[in-house]
């Protein structure tokens, strides 16, 4: 019973993941309310939370060090729920909203790192591995409910769209009653040779590695295809003469269904596809992007998107569990950390990088992030990550347990 209360702690934190997507369902009333405002400028109410999320992302791991992270999760609801309830009083200009979005971004920042961990600290092997497909399922269903729930409530007057940030009262409740208070860990400097010199236990330059360092990547082109992916579905669409925005809610409605259930049920993909799930939901969403540039009728492409959140399911699910295995206990917090960092790049870079290799938008984008994926998939089946990296973890606890019988 412990546990399953853990886990509604630590979901209700997660739950707000893509909480920034809420108000995207009123753009065009924003934008009928500030006419002499640019649609660019707009658009940043969505996107700016990212540029705050990245850096607390950053200062999250030395924060989680000092302070109980029950603590930290209750500051980061307050967060969010400040960032997403402050615009029902002040939304009479686009810097209020910018301000207040920006507040939503430190909250998120902090929930991100806050959740993997969290997850690490309470669970192990297979039922982390359950949990972060949860998640991962998790993530999706919030975003399908704040944003429909935001467009219901903001039909008639825009701003009511953050009326949906109540529910983070709900969270607050269940994080402060499920979540155990642990304790701030200590900091001391253990003897740890590298060139003659002791480091701090926990800091960057101890938790970083070169399996590590090939899961950040790994982690920041996944950000990078999801990104593509969501902001390019309704041009390729609009596109291929499909329709408009009402087969664009189908397909990400229907897929966000695809990922919930995959999330879900993560522990017996598992058991088929073993330490091959992050290469194989590369495949997967690689595949899906591919199938969407050549759809021949509006049914493909919602298989295709069912498809696509099957992969990223596999791929959010699996890199932080995978980050888990390769470092301590106590150093969960820096890794977790340094990974949210570099995958919220990801997302941030992806139009940047796109249009500075001329990518153009629609199904140029579809079909590179589609190639893209299958070669990450590749690379992964060809040196084996999944399989070394759990082989470095078993040799450890072998060698720790030796270590204690002697």
């Amino acid at each position: 019973m412990k546990k399953i209360k853990i886990k509604i702690g630590i979901l209700s934190l997660q739950f707000f993941a893509l909480s920034t997507l809420v108000i995207t369902s009123a753009f065009g009333a924003i934008i009928a309310a500030f006419p002499g405002t640019s649609i660019t400028q707009i658009q940043l109410i969505a996107t700016i939370p990212n540029i705050t999320i990245i850096l607390v992302s950053l200062i999250a791991g030395p924060l989680m060090v000092k302070f109980p992270k029950k603590v930290l999760a209750l500051v980061a609801l307050g967060f969010i729920s400040i960032g997403g309830l402050t615009p029902i009083i002040f939304h009479n200009t686009i810097m209020q909203l910018l301000v207040c979005a920006s507040i939503l971004g430190i909250g998120l920042g902090l929930a991100g790192p806050l959740v993997l961990t969290l997850s690490s600290m309470y669970f192990s092997g297979e039922e982390r591995a359950g949990v972060m497909g949860m998640i991962a399922a998790t993530t999706q269903i919030g975003r399908m409910v704040l944003v429909t729930l935001g467009g219901f409530l903001g039909a008639t007057y825009w701003h009511r769209s953050y009326y949906v940030f109540f529910i983070t009262i709900i969270a607050f409740i269940f994080v402060l009653l499920f979540l155990p208070m642990d304790s701030a860990q200590k900091t001391s400097k253990v003897d740890i040779v590298n060139k003659g010199e002791n480091k701090p236990r926990g800091s960057v330059l101890t938790v970083l590695s070169g399996y590590l360092i090939c899961v950040i990547l790994v982690s920041f082109a996944s950000r990078l295809l999801f990104t593509t992916y969501n902001t390019n579905l309704a041009i390729v669409i609009s596109d291929k003469e499909f329709g408009g925005t009402t087969v664009a809610g189908l397909v990400g409605g229907l897929g966000t269904l695809g990922g919930i259930m995959t999330g879900l049920t993560i522990k017996y993909s598992r058991k088929i596809f073993k330490d091959k799930v992050l290469a194989v939901g590369f495949l997967i969403f690689g595949l899906a992007a591919l199938m969407a540039v050549y759809a021949p009728n509006p049914a493909v492409m919602v298989l295709a998107g069912i498809l696509t959140t099957v992969g990223t399911s596999y791929m959010f699910s699996t890199m932080p569990f995978l980050v888990s295995l390769l470092v301590n206990p106590q150093e969960i917090p820096i890794a977790m950390s340094l990974f949210n960092f570099f995958a919220s790049f990801g997302s941030l870079l992806a139009p940047i990088i796109m249009n500075g290799m001329g990518i153009g938008v629609g199904i140029p984008s579809f079909t590179f992030a589609g190639i893209l994926a299958l070669s990450v998939g590749a690379f992964l089946i060809i040196v084996n990550l999944g399989a070394r990296i759990q082989g470095k973890k078993e040799k450890k606890d072998l060698t720790n347990t030796n270590m204690k019988a002697t």
